[in-house]
């Protein structure tokens, strides 16, 4: 039935696939003691086929490039990177930006009475993370009248707490002694 049929052999070729793009966002936030984790997204992918990758993180305030290495898997977890070409990579930037603190000293006067004239109240206008609280060490002090001085602090954080993390504005309040009246 079938007496002359000739069978020519052909050849298939798969090209890898172009296209895909791996995405790193930009992304930011204020200090607050936790990890601010990079995000990454894929476009271009054959179905089913999704990214391994470990995202870099940063806690303490600063700026981190956002990439990473990472390869293309299919649904049973095989590597198939090699079966894509050009992938393009588009990097983002991770930023943690300095918690802003206002510290501001109390004044205080007093007629003079031999003694030096301090003050250890402060106010804060903005808030620590919790467990990050610092305490403030005084150095102003005054005991002759007619002079004014500043009621000048330092910040002393606990041990362990980056004082980095905190864009911290001094406002110092003014310590003076006065003459004695009535004497």
């Amino acid at each position: 039935f079938y007496k002359d049929v000739t069978v020519n052999p052909g050849t298939f070729t798969i090209t890898k696939r172009e296209g895909a793009v791996v995405t790193f966002g930009t992304e930011s936030k204020v200090y607050d003691g936790t990890a601010l984790v990079g995000k990454v997204t894929a476009t271009g992918l054959a179905e089913g086929q999704t990214l391994k990758v470990t995202t870099p993180s940063i806690t303490d305030a600063g700026m981190l490039k956002n990439t990473a290495e990472f390869t293309v898997v299919d649904a049973n977890g095989k590597d198939v990177t090699a079966n894509y070409a050009n992938i393009e990579v588009k990097e983002g930037v991770l930023v943690v930006k300095q918690r802003e603190i206002v510290v501001t000293s109390d004044s205080d006067s007093k007629e003079y009475d031999g003694t030096p004239l301090t003050n250890d109240v402060v106010t804060v206008k903005g808030e620590y993370v919790e467990g990050e609280e610092p305490t403030y060490d005084f150095s102003g002090e005054v005991t002759e009248p007619g002079e004014v001085v500043d009621n000048t602090f330092t910040v002393v954080f606990p041990e362990g707490v980056n004082a980095d993390n905190y864009a911290i504005k001094k406002i110092y309040g003014d310590l003076e002694v006065v003459k004695r009246t009535g004497a």
